[in-house]
Parts: C-alpha cells; structure tokens; sequence
C-alpha cells in the first residue's frame, strides 16, 4: 500500500524538466569575489529577496528552457564583497547576451549596481535591477548564454559568471 500511494504521489506532482530547484553555492568571506547569475519564470524571488531576513534562505526556481516571447527574469548574485573604512560594500555587475551562434547579441557595461553595509555573516546581495529577458520567434533555437561580470569598486577585483538557458521552438 506505500508503495502505491508513494507511486500516486509521485504521479500527482508536477513534472517539469525545464527547472530545477538545486541547492546554489555557499556565499564567501570578504574579499573572496564570486557572482552567480541566474534566471528564474517568475519574480517571486526577488520579493522573497527584499523582503526575507537574511538569516532565510531564499528558493530561486532556476530555469533552463524557454519559449519565444517567454519572460525570464536573470538575476546577478554577489558574495564575497570588500568593505571600505566604513564597512560598505560598492560594487557594478555588467553582462553581455551571446546566441547559440556565439554572436554577441548585446552588451550593457555596467548595467546593475549594488551599494550598501557589508553584512554580518558572508551573504549575497543582489544588484540592482534585474535582468528582464525575452527571447524572440525570429531569435535562433538553442542555447543562450548571460555572461556577467561584477567589479568590486572597493577592492578593485572582478569575477565573472554564465548562465545558460535553451530557446525552445
């Protein structure tokens, strides 16, 4: 009887393979630079985001397909961030959009920011804005890559990061 109501469960729940809800990586101590990026179907995250105690945990529904005209909200997740003299942290995130034809599609330099007090314990904090992403019926199938890169305005360093998401047709 378990095993059928487990089956019946599983069964129930729903199934898609375009999104994954994996643990993401450890934030870092200051001074040791990363960025993530990554997207998501909905902006539920990013109100967690603002609205959440940094002490939770926040569940980013990463995405790895989309469809033409299918709204994908990238974000740019920092860790690791040097404070000045005031224990503020100053950083700017650019990023670029390559096709699967390894076209630049565009580039912004120093599109978000992200301005404020080093926390406590090593977290992230997310540049401001986020990324709204729309991939066209004209645009060609196939992997897409968010190349982004943040500079830390306070230690000079700089690190990068590519999410890659699938134009499904």
């Amino acid at each position: 009887m378990k095993l059928l109501t487990i089956g019946i469960l599983l069964f129930l729940l729903p199934f898609n393979v375009c999104a994954e809800l994996t643990p993401g990586p450890k934030a870092r101590s200051a001074g040791d630079l990363a960025l993530l990026v990554t997207a998501s179907d909905s902006l539920k995250y990013i109100e967690d985001w603002v609205s959440t105690s940094s002490e939770k945990p926040i569940t980013i529904r990463r995405i790895t397909e989309i469809k033409p005209e299918q709204l994908a909200y990238c974000a740019f997740l920092v860790t690791g961030l040097t404070g000045d003299k005031n224990n503020k942290y100053n950083f700017i995130v650019s990023f670029r959009l390559i096709g699967p034809d390894g076209i630049i599609i565009f580039e912004v330099p120093q599109y978000a920011k992200g301005r404020g007090q080093i926390p406590i314990k090593p977290s992230f904090v997310m540049a401001d804005p986020a990324l709204d992403l729309v991939l066209e019926a004209s645009d060609l199938a196939g992997v897409y890559r968010v190349e982004g890169t943040v500079e830390d305005l306070i230690s000079g360093k700089k690190a990068t990061d590519t999410y890659k998401i699938i134009l499904k047709k």
